[in-house]
């Protein structure tokens, strides 16, 4: 007879969570010139971000830079502001 398991399976608390992969200071450099790129041009990017449960992939132009707390702004396709810490930023294309 199976037994059956003590609490929810998918309790949140019990998910993993991941640590964020070190960027190495060319793929950082490359990014900041990235985001510089796109608020000039105001040129889409795409973003993979990192979340502690998921990487996150965006699609938008990075309106402004807040140097001072390290997060861009980025609107998104559907017209929605979002601020993004850059050094949760992955990757940039």
């Amino acid at each position: 007879m199976l037994k059956k398991p003590a609490g929810n399976i998918l309790d949140k608390d019990s998910t993993v969570l991941r640590t964020k992969p070190q960027l190495t200071t060319i793929q950082f450099q490359s990014i900041k010139g990235s985001i510089i790129k796109s608020i000039e041009d105001h040129s889409p990017v795409w973003l993979k971000v990192f979340y502690p449960k998921y990487d996150r992939v965006l699609h938008g132009i990075i309106m402004t830079a807040d140097y001072q707390q390290q997060r861009i702004e980025i609107r998104t396709i559907r017209n929605q502001s979002e601020w993004i810490e850059i050094k949760n930023i992955l990757n940039i294309i």
